[in-house]
């Protein structure tokens, strides 16, 4: 995390997330646990659909 960007917290619970996976979510895995299985696909896809453009580096791909 940038330290002079705000933290990102779990949208229920209000804890601190730091886990890409989570912050993409806006979730804590505890939380999205909890939600409908229609609901954490519809939070999915809208979070990807978010970062669709965004470029993306991956380990290995160098050259």
């Amino acid at each position: 995390m940038n330290t002079t960007e705000m933290p990102v917290v779990c949208r229920r619970c209000g804890r601190v997330l730091l886990d890409p996976r989570s912050v993409a979510l806006g979730l804590g895995p505890g939380c999205a646990t909890g939600l409908r299985p229609a609901d954490l696909d519809t939070l999915a896809a809208a979070a990807a659909r978010a970062t669709a453009q965004l470029p993306l580096d991956f380990a290995g791909d160098e050259g």
